[in-house]
């Protein structure tokens, strides 16, 4: 329910009344009307709420017994009330369990007359300006109710109330997006804009790789694809511009812009393919790239290293089949093990050195001993 005070008016108000020019100044206001996002004179009511009619007005004689009518539009009495003033401020209250009187209406009258048998008289009026209107109507056909429309804030007038292009209802509805906001999860692409590209708009990173969803579509990465941010980034040897701090990506250096690094990323990428065409070896593996980046002396760990688990073997042979590195999401698929123990197991193995882990955004990769990716390390190093 929504509360308007009634206050006594001295002159016409502006707004949703015409208080007329009689001896005494009467206003009428209900109580409870509806926050509509629409600017007008009218009063908005809900048709099947109950609500009150509350008229104030300040006596000229306190003796005197004052007829309080309410009137439709078309000038037909609705309700009266009799009230004697015993003070000179008075205020007179119609209840209703319902507006249905009043849905044929665009106004309502207050009438105050003089309760005399010799000579009544009106000595005031006020004229309420009123739209009463369902709960479970829909105005602009945006497929939200009207009752929607007050919840979410948004206008039961425009089928698109922040304009970018999505109606309130789809918003609501399907993509659970802020139909007042065009961008809900504020990474500066709009909703429509992420939508179209498969993106998800309530979500700043959608794909959870540390980086936003803005800022991946500016260096050219998917993001809606984890694997493939770390993947450009060590392409170039270096971590231009970005370090790997407590999973968050932040910039390292203020003397570096965006666009230097966009730069390295696509000269990186060019002598990748030409590295790829000088090499036998198979080419369509993102591994290719990073594993040539190794030192080539590197230490293999003795095989002959006691006290190895069963567990801990199959961490260290799913490493081998992939040049010595995985990512750590990629041990708990592969095992089928709990996040929480490939976490401890990888821990253990760490302190016994058997294996080297380096975050890089929000991901751990995970290395047998001495054969962690150079770039990976110098990324992590800087």
């Amino acid at each position: 329910m929504f509360v308007v005070v009634a206050a006594i008016a001295s002159a016409p108000a502006a707004g949703s009344r015409n208080v007329t020019d009689f001896e005494i100044p009467v206003e009428g206001q209900f109580t409870d009307t509806v926050p509509v996002k629409q600017t007008g004179a009218s009063t908005f009511l809900w048709e099947s709420e109950s609500n009150t009619l509350a008229v104030e007005f300040t006596a000229a004689n306190e003796s005197e017994r004052y007829e309080v009518c309410i009137r439709n539009e078309t000038g037909e009495r609705l309700a009266c009330q009799y009230e004697r003033s015993a003070s000179r401020n008075r205020v007179v209250r119609f209840e209703y369990d319902n507006l249905s009187s009043f849905s044929e209406s665009n106004n309502v009258t207050v009438v105050l007359r003089t309760d005399t048998l010799r000579n009544p008289k009106t000595i005031g009026s006020d004229t309420i300006d009123i739209t009463v209107i369902r709960q479970a109507a829909d105005i602009d056909g945006d497929g939200l109710t009207n009752t929607n429309e007050v919840t979410n804030n948004s206008s039961m007038f425009l089928i698109d109330t922040d304009r970018d292009g999505l109606s309130d209802g789809a918003e609501v509805t399907i993509y659970g997006t802020s139909p007042t906001n065009t961008d809900t999860d504020s990474d500066n692409l709009t909703d429509a804009t992420e939508l179209s590209k498969s993106l998800d708009p309530t979500d700043p990173d959608t794909d959870g790789d540390g980086l936003n969803d803005e800022l991946e579509t500016r260096l050219g990465t998917e993001p809606d694809d984890e694997n493939t941010t770390p993947m450009l980034l060590f392409a170039g040897g270096t971590f231009c511009g970005f370090l790997a701090v407590s999973s968050r990506w932040v910039i390292c250096s203020s003397q570096r812009r965006l666009t230097g690094f966009l730069s390295s990323v696509r000269s990186s990428a060019e002598a990748l393919r030409s590295d790829t065409a000088d090499d036998p070896g198979p080419t369509n593996s993102p591994r290719t790239s990073i594993s040539r980046t190794r030192s080539r002396d590197r230490h293999v760990p003795k095989q002959s290293a006691p006290q190895i688990s069963p567990a801990e073997a199959e961490v260290l042979q799913l490493l081998r089949e992939n040049e010595g590195w995985v990512y750590q999401s990629r041990v708990v698929e592969r095992t089928n093990w709990s996040k929480s123990k490939v976490s401890r197991l990888l821990s253990k193995m760490n302190d016994k050195g058997m294996v080297e882990k380096v975050s890089v955004g929000r991901q751990n990769i995970i290395a047998e001993a001495g054969s962690m990716p150079e770039a990976a390390k110098s990324t992590f190093d800087e």
